[in-house]
């Protein structure tokens, strides 16, 4: 092709210098030879280009053939002839928002994130994959005399599933979320961690049904710590439930209550075999105002903690409450504050360090008295730069248990701080330091202190 290409060009500089001389002839016999000789090269002109269209498509054929896997005659094809765009068809994308399923009108996004956390304890070897402030070892135990220890894990990696459907009574969404918090693996052969259901529910307008963060919990003022749970005093809660949301005005003002699944947790200080059980859901009323400066929210919680004694067949109730105030105050651009206070007889689990230590309730022989609890957060974020930022926390929770029913080894106070520095380069990387202290003392004085050094690598595809 390429010697034909240059016999072509050759023809074309010919016939520029025969114009040419054309100019300069003084007769008319040399006119027409010239004329002759344009002529001639004009057929050859044609016959040439005839000949290279020819080659061009059977290249081009070749090259589709070897891309679609035909057979080739056995020739090797170097062309790299122009071929039409794949048909995507199939996947046709939803503006961003996932892919839609052939022959349906659903689309599917697929979320998540890898996230490697690397910890050295520092003092005394705690050895949790995340710092569990109700259970810091006691000055003096066996466990505070273990020297600082070092371990890895991944199990906070993150998958999920966002389903959307157009439908006549509005879109419905379906989300579905796992960890690997399941069944831990052992460390000396592969870490083969299960994976566990963080979350999976319906929602259609304002209805939501299925397992998700209690809606006694304000997200939007989490503060961003690289430990798997956070300050002292947060609330770490995912139940089944059912919730209704809406809007009561127009000026941001919103509400949400739910139903959810109850679970009578306590503290047994007697011999007898006693058990909880439940008859009512968990009830939970939230509302909110949003404004450009952030928000602030009142949230409260009713339910009841009953138990059976086994042994004397006797049952016992207690209705519980709680209430709080969490806000999120934006101080620059993307600087914020973040706080919550919650105060409850009977919180419980709705405080991670109550529901890992005394609970809601205390049960001894007959008598159950619920427990009150006093709980609280705050969290400093700034940026740096617009890749850079820190986050300062700290958290405090007090609980005042019945001594006299389950005596005085359960967990009075316990409070942590938190400073961490993120890198952020892309939405789909960062990377963090952070310096975690934590205390805990129980009703009877004794005490101790965690110092933890926690590194994170998390690499996102949401």
């Amino acid at each position: 092709m390429v010697r034909k290409t240059l016999g072509l060009f050759a023809c074309v500089s010919i016939l520029s210098l025969s114009l040419s001389s054309v100019a300069h002839a003084d007769d008319a016999q040399s006119i027409e030879e010239l004329r002759a000789m344009m002529s001639s090269m004009m057929e050859r002109i044609d016959a040439l280009e005839k000949e290279n269209k020819a080659l061009k498509t059977e290249v081009y054929s070749k090259d589709k053939a070897v891309v679609q896997g035909l057979p080739n005659n056995g020739q090797q094809v170097t062309s790299h002839a122009q071929l039409p765009p794949p048909d995507y068809s199939a996947v046709e994308p939803s503006s961003g928002d996932g892919v839609k399923i052939p022959g349906t009108n659903t689309t599917v996004k697929l979320g998540g994130y890898v996230k490697a956390d690397l910890i050295t304890d520092v003092g005394s070897d705690y050895g949790a994959d995340f710092a569990r402030f109700a259970g810091i070892p006691l000055d003096g135990s066996a466990e505070d005399s273990k020297s600082s220890g070092f371990h890895a894990h991944a199990r906070q990696t993150r998958l999920n599933l966002t389903a959307k459907t157009p439908t006549e009574i509005g879109e419905i969404t379906t989300f579905a979320e796992v960890d690997f918090y399941g069944s831990r693996g052992t460390d000396l052969v592969t870490n083969g961690h299960s994976p566990q259901l963080r979350q999976a529910y319906g929602k259609v307008g304002g209805l939501l049904v299925g397992q998700t963060w209690t809606n006694f919990m304000d997200l939007g003022a989490y503060p961003e710590s690289l430990d798997f749970v956070g300050p002292a005093g947060i609330t770490l809660l995912r139940q089944t439930q059912l919730r209704y949301s809406g809007d009561l005005n127009d000026n941001g003002l919103t509400y949400s209550v739910s139903i959810e699944n109850p679970n009578s947790d306590f503290t047994n200080g007697g011999a007898d075999t006693v058990t909880g059980y439940e008859r009512y859901p968990d009830v939970t009323a939230a509302l909110t105002r949003n404004a450009d400066w952030g928000h602030v929210s009142v949230r409260g919680l009713l339910r009841e903690v009953s138990v059976e004694n086994e042994t004397t067949g006797v049952d016992e109730g207690e209705l519980g409450y709680a209430v709080s105030g969490s806000a999120k105050v934006m101080t620059g651009d993307k600087d914020n504050l973040k706080m919550r206070m919650t105060y409850g007889k009977g919180l419980g689990r709705y405080i991670y360090d109550i529901a890992t230590s005394a609970r809601a309730a205390s049960y001894n022989n007959g008598e159950l008295d619920l427990n009150e609890g006093y709980a609280g957060y705050f969290g400093y974020q700034h940026h740096w730069t617009d890749t850079l930022r820190s986050n300062l926390m700290g958290g405090y929770v007090y609980m005042d248990n019945d001594t006299d029913l389950i005596g005085s080894g359960q967990n009075e106070e316990i409070w942590s701080g938190h400073v961490n520095i993120i890198w952020e380069p892309v939405k789909q990387y960062k990377v963090g330091l952070e310096y975690i202290h934590g205390e805990r003392q129980l009703d009877n004085g004794q005490d101790g202190s965690l110092d933890r050094v926690q590194a994170s690598f998390i690499y996102g595809f949401n």
